[in-house]
């Protein structure tokens, strides 16, 4: 028993890439192991986060709104395949026409013409998504000076009309989350950095939060269903094709149910604190 005990001591004191066992999280291996599959590593910092932001949207309830979402953490492109939640969509993302230099340590850059994220993830095959339960987030790490109107996440249907967060560049950064026909949130942003979400929570409410905070907010009149297309991100998922790509690096996304106002605190601030230990904050 001595001898058995010396080496579970040797073994957790020496392989850095094994964090102790109480904060072990099914979901986080299960990512871990899908992005070593992909590129051959995480690095053991990578493991700890990723699994600290875990046990903490768990404990806050943050994570039974939380549909799917990208983390961007593991060595080399191919570790944005590996999805961080996936309770809806692929088993993991399709970077398409995306290169190796793409990826950094800071996220995922695309361009204005064919790169995008494919989530497999169709709104209105996922419960317990409604027209007036849904959010769409990115976490935005550059500024890109652009007249052109781009799209860092998003999708949008003809049956179902849009619902997608758009970051463009008119006369500032102007954000906009659409659900039904046509009901949008519109306000000018002269940074374009950091954590956003759009949400829309009731039939009377929709709105977009800038890094935990209420940012603009419209009574969202029209109705019109969850979109039937694929959300994708770094873009917008359309009727058998993707529109309206976006050339700003992402180090985050999220898709779910509709946050309210204290949820989308809570879930900045355990974003925030992830981007702040890997060293990528943009605040």
């Amino acid at each position: 028993m001595k001898a058995l005990l010396a080496l579970l001591l040797t073994v957790l004191g020496t392989n850095a890439a094994i964090p102790p066992i109480s904060t072990w999280d099914y979901q986080v291996k299960d990512w871990r192991d899908r992005a070593i599959f992909w590129t051959n590593t995480v690095d053991a910092p990578s493991y700890r986060n990723a699994t600290d932001f875990m046990l903490y949207l768990r404990f806050t309830g943050v994570r039974r709104l939380v549909s799917r979402a990208g983390i961007y953490l593991g060595s080399g492109l191919q570790a944005t395949r590996a999805t961080f939640i996936i309770d809806g969509g692929r088993t993991n993302d399709v970077p398409v026409n995306f290169v190796a230099g793409d990826y950094t340590t800071n996220g995922l850059t695309g361009n204005l013409t064919d790169k995008y994220l494919d989530t497999g993830f169709v709104p209105s095959n996922v419960s317990p998504l409604t027209e007036n339960s849904m959010h769409g987030g990115v976490y935005l790490h550059t500024f890109v000076s652009d007249s052109a109107g781009y799209i860092p996440a998003g999708v949008n249907s003809v049956a179902a009309g849009p619902a997608h967060l758009i970051i463009k560049h008119s006369t500032g950064t102007w954000i906009q989350f659409l659900t039904g026909s046509g009901t949008f949130n519109n306000v000018a942003d002269a940074t374009g950095l950091g954590f956003y979400v759009s949400t829309r929570t009731s039939t009377t409410f929709a709105g977009t939060y800038k890094n935990g905070v209420l940012f603009v907010s419209v009574d969202p009149t029209e109705g019109g269903g969850l979109p039937d297309n694929t959300f994708m991100i770094h873009a917008r998922g359309v009727t058998a094709s993707v529109d309206s790509f976006s050339d700003r690096q992402i180090q985050y996304y999220t898709i779910g149910l509709g946050l309210d106002a204290a949820q989308n605190r809570t879930y900045q601030l355990g974003v925030e604190r992830l981007q702040r230990r890997m060293g990528r904050s943009v605040l």
